[in-house]
């Protein structure tokens, strides 16, 4: 046999039972919240992202007089995408890469400004961009 609530209770564990229903019942039968697929960087940011390790390189050569043996020394995390080769003493190359497969190399025998352009077009700027 059943047992019955105290004094008048029925009504309030009724409600109560039906509002767990309904909730659970909505929670189950709506859909997930859509994932957001990650946002591919443009050709823009990932020229930015490059030149700025190049510069990373340069300043630790111009401070220490040689290029590093290995890009974490610059600053520069391989995790973040980067790849470094120390050709030979005054030549390197660094290649960015984007989560999704793409790249961009630079390659130290040419100018800085002949690959990317003016610092102004890689960063800028400064109204808007």
């Amino acid at each position: 046999m059943p047992v019955e609530p105290p004094g008048g209770l029925r009504p309030a564990f009724t409600i109560i039972a039906l509002l767990v229903i309904l909730v659970g019942g909505a929670y189950l039968l709506l859909p997930p919240p859509p994932v957001a697929a990650p946002v591919p960087r443009d050709e823009a940011a990932t020229t930015k992202a490059l030149y700025l390790g190049v510069l990373k390189i340069e300043a630790y050569r111009k401070l220490n007089g040689m290029l590093p043996f290995e890009m974490e020394v610059a600053n520069i995390r391989r995790k973040d995408g980067y790849a470094y080769e120390r050709v030979d003493d005054r030549h390197y190359v660094l290649t960015f890469r984007e989560a999704d497969g793409r790249q961009m190399s630079f390659d130290s025998h040419t100018p800085i400004e002949r690959f990317f352009g003016p610092p102004e077009a890689v960063l800028g700027d400064g109204e808007g961009s």
